[in-house]
């Protein structure tokens, strides 16, 4: 749903709430759509709870004359937060992307006049690129709720998930602890029944979820930032390394401006480089993000990133000649 779209079901709920009768031709012609839209307008306001009725004598839509929204204590500066929050929902993989946006028109619609027209006035003038990177999975919404449900409810799942390397499904019985959004890709971290080890689990391999009659018991809170620990993204092998990494001047301010993991230190140099050095818990996921550098990085340490990135490169050259 477009920002458009919230606006003009925000006017119709004004529109209707005023006293005035419009009839389906008049709200069309006043919000310059068709009828079919009009009737999926008021289909949404249904889905939010507005209490609204057809007056079969004059031909007209109208609300319970006894509905109020009360008034919540927004700024202006808030307003247009929450409608920027609502705007990069749609270019994010965020689920429940329709029930936000439902949160959003309930709430705008109970802000003051001068307030609701600053906000929306605001946002016209506000872009947000959207990404088509990401992997669609039309499933999100149903696992992230099955899940979210299992890992609020101490309950265990039957997951339907693919294995790249052999190329088929595994059952694997999952109790999860935990859901993380990294990368533009959604994970759960649990642990699994077969080898009783904690693992990450990406949403794009699952092809479905089953939630079991068994639970399963924590003795205390599980804390996934300490789990994580310094992995450089989503999973922690067990081996720490010091990484050093030299970056050209054409990129160095780039790189610099961003905080890449929490245990990095940057040195600017004369020539306009810049050093990046960090500690990190494996190599098998940060060796994706030197190589996206191609020859404007040069691994200074340690050695072993420094052959597996050149290994990949000649591989990369040799499969392009």
């Amino acid at each position: 749903m477009k920002l458009l779209k919230i606006h003009r079901i925000l006017k119709l709920l004004i529109t209707l709430q005023s006293g005035q009768r419009y009839t389906v031709d008049d709200l069309a012609k006043m919000f310059s759509v068709t009828r079919r839209t009009v009737f999926r307008d008021m289909k949404l306001l249904q889905n939010i709870n507005v209490p609204y009725f057809y007056d079969h004598k004059n031909g007209c839509y109208e609300i319970e004359p006894d509905f109020f929204l009360s008034c919540p204590n927004l700024s202006g500066q808030e307003a247009v937060a929450l409608l920027l929050l609502a705007k990069a929902a749609k270019s994010l993989k965020f689920p429940f992307r329709s029930s936000a946006l439902q949160a959003v028109i309930k709430i705008m619609s109970r802000l003051p006049d001068n307030v609701r027209r600053y906000g929306t006035a605001a946002i016209r003038n506000i872009t947000i690129e959207e990404t088509f990177h990401h992997v669609k999975n039309p499933l999100l919404d149903r696992l992230f709720l099955h899940i979210l449900n299992a890992i609020t409810n101490r309950r265990v799942l039957e997951m339907s998930y693919y294995i790249p390397d052999e190329r088929k499904c595994k059952i694997i019985r999952l109790a999860p602890y935990h859901l993380r959004y990294s990368g533009d890709v959604w994970y759960v971290i649990g642990k699994s029944e077969v080898d009783n080890i904690i693992g990450t689990f990406d949403f794009n391999r699952i092809r479905d979820v089953k939630p079991q009659d068994r639970y399963f018991f924590l003795e205390k809170e599980f804390d996934a930032d300490k789990y994580l620990g310094k992995a450089w993204s989503i999973t922690p092998e067990g081996g720490f390394y010091n990484v050093k990494l030299k970056f050209a001047p054409e990129v160095a301010n780039v790189v610099a401006a961003t905080q890449w993991h929490r245990t990095q230190k940057t040195t600017y140099r004369s020539d306009g480089s810049v050093i990046i050095e960090l500690y990190v818990d494996g190599l098998s996921e940060i060796k994706w993000w030197v190589l996206s550098y191609g020859d404007k990085v040069r691994v200074l340490e340690p050695k072993v990133l420094r052959e597996t990135v050149a290994t990949i490169a000649e591989k990369m050259v040799k499969l392009n000649q």
